[in-house]
C-alpha cells in the first residue's frame, strides 16, 4: 500500500516532501500555518507510528518549529495533532503573535478564513518553501 494524502489535504499547497513527511500550507489562514503529514498509511494518532519513524517525524517538527520562530520572530508556536475532522495523522505548526486576532485563545474557531490573491498566496507559499528547503536540504 502506498502513502496517499486524505482528500481534505489535496487542495492545500505542498511546501516540501521528505522521506518521512509531507509539508503543506494552510492557505486560508491569517497565520503562518504548516501542516506536517507523516508518511504512514491509515494512522490517526501519533502513538501509532513505528518508534523510529516517530523519532524522525519529531526531529523534523523540532527543526521546523525552531526555524519558524526565528524566521517570523513569533511570540509563540502552537503545535497540535487533533485529527477530529480529518482522520489522517497530521501535525499543525502555527506561528502566533500577541497581536493576532485569536490571541491568547487557541486558533481553532477563533479566526476568519481569508481569500488571498494569487500574488499574496504565492509570496506566503514561496517564503515558507524557502524556509523548509533551507532546513531540510
Amino acid at each position: 500500500m502506498s502513502f496517499e494524502l486524505h482528500t481534505d489535504f489535496k487542495s492545500l499547497p505542498k511546501l516540501l516532501e521528505t522521506s518521512n513527511s509531507v509539508f503543506l500550507m494552510h492557505n486560508k489562514s491569517p497565520f503562518y500555518w504548516v501542516i506536517q503529514i507523516p508518511k504512514a498509511e491509515n494512522l490517526k494518532d501519533i502513538y501509532e507510528l513505528e518508534i523510529g519513524h516517530y523519532q524522525k517525524v519529531m526531529e523534523e517538527a523540532y527543526m521546523l518549529q525552531g526555524a519558524l520562530m526565528i524566521e517570523y520572530k513569533a511570540d509563540k508556536l502552537n503545535f497540535a495533532a487533533l485529527g477530529n475532522m480529518t482522520p489522517q495523522l497530521h501535525l499543525h505548526h502555527v506561528v502566533r503573535f500577541k497581536d493576532d486576532e485569536a490571541w491568547p485563545k487557541p486558533i481553532w474557531g477563533n479566526f476568519k478564513e481569508l481569500e488571498y490573491s494569487v500574488e499574496e498566496q504565492f509570496q506566503r507559499q514561496s517564503k515558507l518553501q524557502a524556509l523548509l528547503h533551507r532546513i531540510f536540504a
